[in-house]
This record gives C-alpha cells, sequence and structure tokens, in this order.
C-alpha cells in the first residue's frame, strides 16, 4: 500500500464516530480520495472498517460503492483475502457483501474461480458465510448451495 493511500486511510479510521454531518461529509471526501487512486491495496483496509454496529449504514455502503469500483477478480480476490478478519469482526457486513456477490453473474462467476483456489482459512469462513446468507436470506440457497458443493480441499 503506497503512503498517500496509508495516509487517507488512517484519516478515515480517525474520524469521529458522532456522525455529524460535517463528519459524513469528511468521510464521503476521503473515500473520493481513495477512489481516485485506484489501488486496489484499500480494499482489505477497507472492508475490515466495516462495522455491524455502525448506526448509519449509509457510511458502510459508501464504503461498500467504492470497493465494488474494482474489477470483479481483484475485488473478489480482496474480499475472500480479508474474509476470516471480516467474518470474526463485523458477520452482518460479511453477508451483505456476500449477497451483493451473489446477485452479480460475473462477479459471482470470479468469485467462484477464487473460491477453489482459495487457503483453507477463507474457505472455511466463506462457507460460514454462505451458510448464513442462506438462512439469513433463504431465496439465495440455490446461488449458495452451488458454491458449498464445490469441493472444499
Amino acid at each position: 500500500m503506497g503512503s498517500e493511500l496509508t495516509q487517507l486511510i488512517e484519516s478515515l479510521e480517525s474520524i469521529p464516530r458522532d456522525r455529524t454531518p460535517a463528519s459524513f461529509a469528511e468521510f464521503e471526501n476521503i473515500l473520493e480520495q481513495i477512489m481516485a487512486l485506484k489501488d486496489p491495496g484499500c480494499i482489505g483496509p477497507l472492508v475490515l472498517m466495516l462495522e455491524d454496529d455502525e448506526s448509519l449504514d449509509e457510511l458502510m455502503f459508501s464504503v461498500v460503492h467504492t470497493i465494488e469500483m474494482f474489477k470483479d477478480n481483484v475485488y473478489t480476490d480482496r474480499i475472500l483475502h480479508a474474509l476470516p478478519a471480516l467474518v470474526r469482526k463485523s458477520p452482518r457486513w460479511a453477508r451483505i457483501l456476500h449477497m451483493r456477490i451473489l446477485n452479480s453473474e460475473p462477479t459471482r462467476a470470479e468469485y467462484v474461480e477464487r473460491y477453489r483456489r482459495g487457503k483453507s482459512d477463507e474457505k472455511a469462513a466463506a462457507r460460514d458465510v454462505l451458510a448464513g446468507v442462506r438462512e439469513w436470506r433463504p431465496e439465495f440457497t440455490d446461488r449458495v448451495n452451488a458454491i458449498l458443493s464445490i469441493n472444499p480441499s
């Protein structure tokens, strides 16, 4: 991760959690600066900023929209890499990210390819999240089962 990106991520993390209009605007402004760098190194740190107890889902969706700007192969690679930590920290947002992946045929195809060659901890986290998605939103059952049927080794 480049020094400019590192500084922007640190600035984003230091924004007060008071969620005033000014802090919300600052958060959005820094996300725009991060997006302008087009550095996929931002995906992991941004994913780990997702908070289940955040009162403003809009802030978290701004993060999601930022990371979704990357090509599917890059996005899915970085999501799976960060997933073991994300699922421990923010299982709800892990499920939301996966529902969004499952809703896009091209993204889902990239995810499946990356899942096939994933590390065991990534696959285990993905299986847990996908099972949670299936429970939380039964309409995803067929798509989840197709991924879960892939040999986990």
